[in-house]
């Protein structure tokens, strides 16, 4: 009963991803960004032009732009500013970044890696703004993360663990705290993956192996699932009241119309 067809379900553009991870919309100029980490590139969509490459660096799973217009992203080499690592040593061999996202006021950017074999718990969590402060947490597998739209509440995942958590932002301090269970996934419906939260406080949430998008509210009930034509559904943004979702091949199987791996947006309200 809470599974729901998607609305006016299409394919964005002509590209195919490995593993398409870290969309993300810049509204100023209607422009899309998304990653296929694996093979190290980068891929923008501006208005109804036909997507581009841009270079990003080493396999890089998530970036966001700077306010001169330079990319920053995170990949298999730490932090790279416009496709040059940054030179911050601040990781250790085991791992690699996974994830990342902007708070609202644009002042710092949230983000965490994963075990490389993902089987450890070896993953951290940083905030990156007037400095650069670890966590006390680890993952086997960063992913989300979102904010809420006040920005006070920060939502990620332990992808294995199938748990979705949720702490409060002191956004003067720029820090995190109260860290707890928000969700957990049921095992049929995979592993949760890339998350955004909409303008009334809804979490969607793309589900790994679960072939699925889920809308959580506030209150930690879920309201609803999307399904979709992909099996690995990863990351998600909005533009406007459209939802788009990268997905990523699935090497158990091949949809009959290669939709894994395809870049899907439809209407919510």
């Amino acid at each position: 009963l809470l599974m729901r067809s998607a609305t006016n379900l299409r394919r964005i553009g002509t590209s195919r991803t490995r593993l398409g991870e870290g969309i993300r919309y810049d509204a100023e100029s209607d422009t899309v960004f998304w990653h296929d980490i694996p093979e190290s590139r980068g891929f923008r969509q501006r208005g109804s032009e036909p997507e581009t490459e841009i270079s990003l660096g080493p396999e890089a799973a998530f970036s966001c732009l700077l306010e001169d217009g330079r990319f920053l992203s995170g990949g298999c080499e730490g932090i790279y500013i416009d496709g040059h690592s940054s030179g911050v040593d601040f990781m250790s061999d085991a791992e690699v970044l996974n994830d990342g996202a902007v708070h609202p006021s644009g002042e710092f950017l949230v983000f965490g890696s994963r075990d490389k074999h993902e089987e450890e718990p070896c993953g951290q969590m940083w905030v990156l703004g007037r400095e650069l402060n670890r966590l006390p947490w680890t993952f086997t597998v960063f992913n989300g993360p979102a904010f809420s739209p006040d920005g006070e509440t920060i939502y990620f995942a332990d992808s294995p663990k199938r748990t979705i958590d949720a702490a409060r932002v002191d956004v003067e301090a720029q820090s995190l705290s109260d860290r707890d269970t928000f969700a957990v996934v049921p095992a049929e419906l995979g592993y949760p993956d890339g998350m955004i939260c909409d303008n009334q406080g809804g979490l969607w949430s793309a589900h790994w192996d679960g072939g699925c998008v889920t809308r959580y509210l506030p209150d930690r009930t879920v309201d609803f699932r999307i399904a979709l034509p992909c099996a690995r559904a990863t990351s998600l943004t909005f533009r406007g009241t459209t939802l788009y979702v990268t997905s990523a091949e699935n090497e158990n199987h091949r949809s009959r119309d290669d939709a894994d791996g395809g870049l899907f947006a439809f209407d919510t309200e």
